[in-house]
């Protein structure tokens, strides 16, 4: 699945082996993981191809147009990766592609033609056994209806963005201090706090998403700036020089590091100083001299 793989605080991330943004070409396996990253129960897909072929099995013209024309269309242009590999390419969409398949009315259709199953029962108990027998389906083909929130706060954001955008609030000398975070406090921080400016921009921060750090060439820190920050936020230690540069040059006041990145011997060679602690993340302040 696309979004099966989860971070140690249970958030979900993309690390799809054999994937590669920019310029490269993206692997098979991307196309793969975003279907059934998408689909996520395999019995609500069979639901949803077993409502098409009963519709092509009838005769009402509008259905077909509606429903059944479309997918097959959409199924030979963009859920095919043949076709769909050179544009994602041109277009840089790998971080959204997977929003195309909102296109595809499953739980519309389903829905339709369930209820059209129910009206066709003649008596009330034939109909309450039908209904009964669709809402059974339909809660299989879905996760939990309930869902525990493990946040306390009323944000419902994980308590360690609080904890950094207080820490950060304490620490700066200006309005819209400037930070650089890994994707996890990136995607987070600015909902809480829109004073906070980033200086790691979507681009660079989702160039690398689809891999493991380990997969990425090292040498590829040199190919430009804006690769080199997106390898240093996925956990990589890029040349402290190139580094210490981007941090000057885009006046960076704050550097959150993950504790799961960086070694001590490592983080010596870089112009930061030491200010704080939360769950799993360290605070530096970045010098400006």
């Amino acid at each position: 699945m696309c979004y099966a793989v989860y971070s140690d605080r249970g958030d979900p991330v993309f690390a799809v082996e054999g994937v590669r943004m920019g310029n490269e070409s993206i692997g098979l396996e991307f196309f793969h993981s975003i279907f059934w990253g998408h689909w996520g129960e395999t019995l609500y897909l069979v639901l949803y191809l077993g409502c098409l072929l009963y519709l092509t099995t009838q005769q009402s013209r509008l259905m077909k147009q509606i429903f059944v024309w479309p997918t097959v269309i959409l199924l030979f242009t963009i859920y095919n990766p043949f076709v769909m590999k050179p544009v994602l390419g041109i277009l840089g969409w790998e971080d959204r592609y997977s929003r195309f398949y909102w296109l595809l009315p499953a739980a519309f259709l389903c829905a339709y033609l369930f209820s059209q199953l129910v009206d066709r029962m003649q008596s009330v108990e034939e109909k309450v056994v039908v209904g009964l027998l669709v809402v059974c389906i339909l809660l299989l083909c879905t996760n939990s209806p309930v869902k525990v929130i493990p946040d306390e706060n009323i944000y419902k954001i994980p308590d360690y963005v609080l904890e950094i955008s207080e820490m950060i609030g304490q620490n700066k000398d200006r309005e819209n201090p400037v930070i650089i975070a890994d994707q996890e406090v990136y995607s987070r921080i600015r909902q809480y706090d829109p004073r906070v400016t980033e200086a790691v921009n979507n681009n660079e921060m989702t160039m690398y998403v689809w891999q493991e750090a380990g997969d990425i060439p090292l040498e590829n820190q040199y190919t430009d700036e804006g690769t080199a920050i997106a390898m240093f936020v996925k956990g990589i230690e890029v040349d402290a020089d190139i580094v210490n540069t981007i941090f000057q040059g885009r006046d960076v006041d704050f550097f959150v590091r993950n504790t799961a990145y960086y070694t001590d011997e490592y983080l010596q060679q870089l112009d930061i100083a030491y200010i704080g602690q939360v769950d799993g993340y360290e605070l530096y302040r970045c010098s400006h001299e």
